[in-house]
Formats: C-alpha cells, sequence, structure tokens
C-alpha cells in the first residue's frame, strides 16, 4: 500500500490504495474456494501421489512467484529516490508515471508534483529536528473538520482490531470446526466468510 500510494496520482491515491486491501481480501476468498476444490482430492491420480493439502500449499507459491516477477518491472518510488539524492531519476519515474495526465492545461505534472515532494521531504526533516511539528500538531488537532476525521479512521481501525477479525479470518476453518461442521464444509465456509470480507 505505501509504493501505491507514493507512486499513484494525488486523485487515485485512495482508490487505488483502497484496491489493494480488497484484492488481498479477494485473494483470501479465492484461496479459500480453491482450497475447497482440493479438499476431497486424497488419493491416488495418474499414478502419481496427490494430496489436497500438498496442492493447496504448493499452488500458494503462484501468486508469489508472480508479484516477484512483476516487481522486477517496477520503477522506484520517485520519494525513495529523492530521499536518495537522485531527483533526476525520481523526475523521470514521475514522467513514465504520469503519461498523459494534464492538469490546469500544464503538459509536465511530473515536474510540479517533484517539486511538492523536494518540499514536503524538507518540512518533514525540519519536523524531524523538532522545529514544527508540535505547533502542526496542534494546529491539526484543533481543527474540526480533521478531527472528525482522526477520530473516524482511528476509530474504525480500533474497531477492526478488537473485533478480532483477524483472528476469525485465520482460523474461521477451526471455529467452523469447533461449531461441528465436518472439515470439508468447513474450508467452504472459510471461503464464504472470506468472500462476506471482501464485499
Amino acid at each position: 500500500p505505501v509504493y501505491v500510494a507514493e507512486c499513484a496520482p494525488a486523485s487515485l491515491r485512495g482508490p487505488m490504495v483502497t484496491a489493494v486491501t480488497l484484492f488481498v481480501t479477494l485473494g483470501q476468498c479465492g484461496a479459500g474456494l480453491i482450497c475447497g476444490a482440493f479438499a476431497n482430492t486424497d488419493g491416488r491420480h495418474s499414478s502419481v501421489y496427490f494430496s489436497g493439502g500438498r496442492a493447496m500449499l504448493g499452488l500458494a507459491a503462484f501468486p508469489g512467484l508472480f508479484m516477484i516477477l512483476g516487481f522486477a518491472f517496477l520503477p522506484e518510488s520517485p520519494r525513495w529516490l529523492v530521499l536518495n539524492g537522485r531527483e533526476e531519476e525520481a523526475l523521470q519515474v514521475l514522467r513514465s508515471l504520469r503519461r498523459g495526465i494534464k492538469e490546469d492545461g500544464t503538459d509536465d505534472v511530473a515536474t510540479r508534483e517533484l517539486t511538492e515532494i523536494v518540499e514536503g521531504m524538507a518540512e518533514e526533516e525540519c519536523e524531524e529536528n523538532g522545529i514544527h511539528m508540535w505547533v502542526k500538531l496542534k494546529d491539526m488537532l484543533s481543527h474540526l473538520p480533521t478531527q472528525r476525521a482522526l477520530r473516524l479512521g482511528c476509530g474504525l481501525m480500533a474497531l477492526q482490531q478488537l473485533s478480532g477479525i483477524n483472528t476469525v479470518m485465520y482460523y474461521a476453518g477451526t471455529i467452523y470446526e469447533m461449531d461441528g461442521f465436518d472439515e470439508i464444509t468447513s474450508i467452504w465456509l472459510s471461503a464464504a466468510t472470506a468472500f462476506a470480507q471482501a464485499v
């Protein structure tokens, strides 16, 4: 999500970071469906021992391999390049990422965005030295719309963690088995739980 946030245009940043979370939950749903499909495959098949559990674990490697191959073609984030003193490379990356985007009638959105990144990082450096941090924090917390957004965002995060949804998602199959469902039904119910989270 951080890489996506650093590389996405400001107008698409929120939806793209949300899409990352959506794809993670859809991946959990897909994994549940695949596990359900392989749940009954223990035994011998074509003179080779084919275990459903082995197939489930083996198939889990493919998305990871696909991502590793995809990462080889991704550029470094412009923010990281600026942080490491490589501003010219950051500008080239921004130009490749912002190709075709025009705002306010200007062609060079990348140059303006690079300037914003450099200025923002200089401001962060000042804050790290303790110059403006407390003043900005006080101003931010005294602004009513920011207070509401902060309460809502932190409240939703706290509710998600305190409700135990991560535990439910990780151990859904076991929880369903403890409720009396058989193993295969528990696997399919886990997939349904993951689908419900995606929706």
